[in-house]
């Protein structure tokens, strides 16, 4: 099979998976949301904060160093896949333990402490099984890695709306995941022994270990930054406001769930692209700057159209989904459109630095980033609450998106032209489509009216030429796992 098939074919597995994964999520994230009302869930969203955020201390970068080393070395994967497993079970232990004392040092209730411990456990069963299938996407195979994301993901909806339509205790809810994640790991553990023939060795090899933990150091900083800066929101609305923390905590996290639900888009595709650059980076270097030009005109094809139509359908939007309870959602949704924009075309940016040996520079860049999220949340929470949140969010993103563009200018220069008509063409349309759905919203049924606006989208697209019928058949491709003749990258025609 030739490069650009195997790409094609990853990325057609993990997207299908991921479109399944969060249909699902998104309609069991409304019923628990209206379930829970706004203090439930952030009693809820609190607990999955404090847990992602202590994670990354058992990650550490070394999710992305086995990929990408497995990708260069796939002879040693079960070597690299054996030294990480090692690593995040004994840091996993501790960070357990700091996890449990966080919550006492904080003083969290009985119930939110529970939360964080029944948590605690699933994502160091989620760390370890994340090491297995980013030894599976260093190998080029994502097959399996799909259909335990959809499985999981059924594991979690079933249990978790049962307990939702029977109004269960939280600790039910969050136990949902607990046993999602035994599933996870139990199977990545069998596929790679049964499918990959890669053979776990629970023996500490110093040489290697070393080797991994070394080239990790940056990927860990940059992991730390990354989580902070996504988790920080929810853990400050909690603390700084009181009484009314937790309510303010699902106002939050009830729009920025549906921002994350979106990001699978993003992250499916450069799940495929990251080990086909770092394996171009040593093969063929002309074809990185081709590949992140390409992903980020199929990105601004989705993004566009996603950003500007939720922005003026949020007032309509969080209501049908969640109830009126939610009402002052409406705003944090449109601030954090803009967050969306910035964070989809973040993703190969990010890819595109890792897979080139820049994660030092990705680590300082995500690093500033983090700053900024936290001074703009400590100072604009207790003013504007989810508001100021949303708004902190906003400019972090958008600042990494552009210094992130700006430090990666001489990897798609040649690209450059490409680029910026692409982003004008593209945007045009969507503008475009915008401004139909504003003078439509209010004489038109929502479910009428974004299938309206996807026709109105499309037609504007070809009319623009933002989209080619060239580029339709690649997406065909993709989706049907077509193989391509071409080892390369698709070139990029001239605009």
């Amino acid at each position: 099979m030739t490069d650009r098939a195997r790409l094609a074919k990853n990325t057609s597995y993990l997207t299908i998976a991921y479109i399944i994964q969060k249909v699902i999520t998104l309609l069991y994230s409304i019923l628990i949301t209206r379930a829970y009302l706004p203090a439930g869930q952030g009693m809820y969203a609190t607990s999955l904060a404090v847990t992602a955020l202590f994670a990354v201390f058992i990650d550490l970068g070394f999710a992305s160093i086995v990929t990408r080393e497995t990708a260069r070395n796939p002879e040693k994967a079960s070597l690299f896949l054996s030294q990480a497993l090692l690593f995040r079970l004994m840091m996993g232990i501790g960070v357990y333990a700091m996890m449990l004392g966080y919550t006492y040092v904080v003083n969290y209730p009985p119930l939110l402490r529970e939360l964080v411990m029944i948590a605690g456990l699933a994502t160091i069963l989620d760390m370890l099984s994340t090491s297995c299938w980013g030894t599976f996407r260093g190998l080029h195979i994502l097959k399996y890695e799909s259909i335990s994301v959809v499985i999981v993901t059924a594991i979690m909806a079933g249990i978790g709306s049962a307990a939702a339509l029977t109004h269960a205790p939280l600790q039910i809810l969050v136990g949902s995941i607990l046993l999602s994640s035994i599933f996870n790991i139990t199977y990545s553990l069998i596929m790679l022994a049964r499918r990959a023939g890669v053979k776990i060795t629970w023996r500490l090899d110093w040489k290697v270990f070393k080797f991994l933990a070394v080239l990790s150091i940056p990927f860990a900083v940059a992991a730390v930054f990354s989580r902070v800066y996504t988790n920080l929101d929810t853990l400050l609305l909690e603390r700084l406001l009181g009484a009314r923390g937790a309510e303010f905590a699902g106002l939050y996290s009830t729009p920025n769930k549906i921002i994350l639900a979106l990001e699978f888009i993003p992250a499916a595709l450069s799940a495929a692209i990251y080990p086909a650059m770092s394996s171009y980076f040593v093969t063929a270097r002309d074809q990185v700057g081709a590949l992140y030009a390409r992903a980020t005109h199929y990105l601004l094809l989705m993004v566009f159209p996603a950003s500007i139509g939720l922005f003026i359908l949020a007032d309509k939007l969080i209501p049908q989904l969640y109830g009126t309870p939610y009402l002052p959602s409406i705003l944090p949704l449109q601030i954090l459109t803009i967050a969306l924009f910035a964070a989809f075309l973040m993703f190969p940016q990010g890819s595109l630095l890792a897979a080139t040996n820049r994660q030092k520079q990705n680590s300082v860049i995500l690093g500033c980033g983090m700053l900024i999220n936290a001074v703009g949340n400590f100072i604009l929470i207790p003013r504007y609450q989810a508001i100021g949140a949303a708004i902190a969010s906003a400019a972090t993103y958008s600042f990494i998106f552009i210094v992130s563009l700006i430090y990666t200018y001489h990897d798609w220069k040649a690209h450059t032209k490409f680029l910026i008509m692409t982003f004008f063409r593209i945007g045009a349309a969507a503008l475009g489509m915008g401004f139909g759905v504003w003078a439509l919203k209010e004489y038109l049924p929502v479910a009428i009216l974004i299938p309206a606006a996807a026709i109105l989208y499309a037609g504007l697209l070809f009319t623009f030429k933002g989209i080619a019928i060239d580029d339709i058949g690649r997406i065909v491709g993709i989706i049907t796992k077509k193989e391509q003749k071409s080892e390369e990258v698709a070139p990029i025609e001239s605009v």
